[in-house]
C-alpha cells in the first residue's frame, strides 16, 4: 500500500524499489531508530526547494511510522 506524502509516492519496504532510475533521482529510506518497518520513495536530487520538501516528505513518514507502531500495539 502506498501513502502519498506532499505529493510523493510513499511504500512499505516490502514494496521493491525500482532497479533503474534516472540520473537525477534516487530511492531515499525513512526509518526511525528501534522500529522495524521502513518506508521509501523516489526523489529528485538537488535544488534547495527540493531539499526542503525531500526533509519535509521524511519527517511526514517517520510520523507514519510511528503511528503505525502505536496502532498495531494496541491491538
Amino acid at each position: 500500500m502506498a501513502y502519498t506524502i506532499n505529493e510523493t509516492p510513499v511504500h512499505w519496504e516490502d514494496v521493491r524499489p525500482p532497479d533503474r532510475l534516472p540520473p537525477w533521482a534516487e530511492v531515499v529510506w525513512i526509518s526511525v531508530p528501534g522500529m522495524p518497518r521502513r518506508l521509501w520513495f523516489v526523489s529528485k536530487k538537488g535544488l534547495s526547494w527540493q531539499q526542503r520538501e525531500r526533509q519535509e516528505t521524511i519527517r511526514k513518514g517517520r510520523e507514519l511510522i510511528l503511528a503505525e507502531a502505536g496502532s498495531s500495539s494496541a491491538a
